[in-house]
């Protein structure tokens, strides 16, 4: 029933996570430059970074993989309406992708490796890429080394693996990369197409009769924003662009 809430609250929305069109394209300026003709978007929500790429590599076949259907539907309406040709929508596990081995050119991931953590999704996604093929995650990153406790204990109880940016490319190259450009996300991107529509969902539900699970919900929700708002300076989600070697 949480599972349902959650999804509830974060319906509609343009994004599942932190980003924007302009750091799609800065990040994909960190790619070597070539021709990239088959791209996989794993974890691609309602897909706004998945029409990004298509715009920006309008010769490629671009996969976009969720496990749930109402951000493919979603991502399929927008194709649709811009009447763009070349995304496919794939229900589909990160853990488990249905694809070959060595099927990629270029594998994208906006705010979603996480759910594999970072070194395993890293490892994992290695296997699809083709020789040369290239790597871009966003990842929440710690970008000090000194933080308050209070947000520190914060992320602690919600995602311990957390990292430091040079720990994150120190895994990237013992996983057998090679490291191309690393971006951090300004603090807009967490609100502007995120956080915004997701306050604007959670308000909606003032004066409702709410279970004690959806106000815990809507409790934890409220939270993560307000931590960003006073400790954005502490972390951010950081795009890490690489090449396999």
């Amino acid at each position: 029933m949480v599972d349902e809430y959650y999804m509830f609250l974060h319906r509609d929305m343009p994004r599942q996570g932190p980003g924007s069109s302009l750091s799609t394209s800065i990040a994909a300026g960190l790619l070597p430059d070539r021709n990239y003709l088959s791209i996989l978007d794993i974890g691609c929500g309602p897909g706004m970074q998945t029409i990004d790429l298509a715009s920006l590599y309008p010769d490629s076949k671009i996969n976009g993989l969720d496990y749930y259907s109402v951000f493919l539907d979603q991502l399929a309406r927008s194709c649709n309406e811009k009447d763009i040709r070349n995304i496919t929508a794939t229900k589909g596990s990160m853990i488990e992708l249905p694809f070959n081995p060595d099927s990629f050119d270029l594998v994208w991931s906006e705010a979603a490796i996480y759910i594999m953590g970072f070194e395993e999704g890293l490892k994992e996604w290695r296997r699809f890429l083709q020789q040369d093929g290239c790597l871009a995650v966003s990842e929440l990153s710690w970008l000090l080394g000194r933080k308050p406790a209070k947000i520190e204990s914060y992320w602690e109880d919600n995602y311990p693996d957390m990292n430091e940016i040079p720990a994150n490319l120190s895994l990237i190259e013992k996983a057998g990369y090679r490291i191309k450009g690393v971006y951090v996300l300004p603090v807009k991107d967490w609100n502007t197409h995120y956080y915004d529509p997701l306050m604007n969902n959670m308000k909606k539900e003032e004066g409702k009769s709410l279970t004690e699970d959806q106000k815990d919900c809507l409790a934890l929700e409220f939270l993560e924003i307000k931590m960003l708002r006073e400790y954005s300076d502490y972390y951010s989600y950081v795009f890490y662009v690489m090449q396999k070697a």
